[in-house]
C-alpha cells in the first residue's frame, strides 16, 4: 500500500468507529445519581428529606392528619466515564464491532432496583415512621422471594428416590 491509500485506510477506520460507537459508550454515560437515603431516620425534618431525595413522588395526608409522603429512589444505575473511555477504545479498536459484546454488557450492567420509600411525619413535619419496599423493575429477572411466592422456585428432590 502507498502511504495515501494507508492514511484513507485509517482515515476511513476512524470514521466507521466513531459513526458505529455509541450504544455502549452512551448506555456508559447515561444514568442518574444514586440519592442520599442517609438522612432518612425517625425524627429527621421533612425539608431535609427533600433536600436530599428531591420532591416527594406522592404526598397526601392520612386518616390521622398525618402528611405521607413516598418516593420511589432507583439504585445500580450511576453514570461511569471510566466505562464509556473503555467502551469507546475498545469500538475503535475493533472498528465498532465491540458494540455487539459492549451493548449487552451495559444493560447488564444498568440494571435498576427500585426501593418505594414510604414516610410519614409527625405535626412537627419530623419523620415519624419510615417503610421501604422494593420493587422489580420489568424486564428484570425475578428473585427468589418472588419466585417462591408464585411458587416457581426450583425445591430439591427426596434424596432417598435418586437425589436432585
Amino acid at each position: 500500500m502507498t502511504k495515501v491509500s494507508m492514511g484513507m485506510v485509517l482515515a476511513g477506520s476512524f470514521f466507521f468507529s466513531s459513526v458505529l460507537s455509541g450504544c455502549s459508550v452512551g448506555m456508559a454515560l447515561s444514568g442518574k445519581e444514586q440519592k442520599d437515603v442517609s438522612v432518612l431516620a425517625p425524627g429527621a425534618p421533612r425539608d431535609t428529606v427533600i433536600a436530599h431525595l428531591g420532591p416527594p413522588q406522592t404526598s397526601v395526608t392520612g386518616p390521622d392528619g398525618l402528611l405521607i409522603d413516598t418516593w420511589d429512589v432507583v439504585k445500580g444505575n450511576n453514570p461511569s466515564a471510566g466505562r464509556a473511555i473503555v467502551h469507546a477504545g475498545m469500538d475503535f479498536l475493533t472498528l465498532g464491532l465491540w458494540e455487539i459484546a459492549g451493548t449487552p454488557i451495559e444493560l447488564a450492567a444498568g440494571q435498576e432496583a427500585h426501593t418505594i420509600y414510604t414516610i410519614t411525619y409527625d405535626k412537627e413535619n419530623k419523620i415519624k415512621n419510615l417503610s421501604a419496599s422494593d420493587r422489580v423493575v420489568a424486564g428484570s429477572p425475578p428473585t427468589k422471594e418472588e419466585k417462591a411466592a408464585k411458587g416457581t422456585l426450583p425445591t430439591p428432590k427426596n434424596k432417598s428416590k435418586g437425589g436432585f
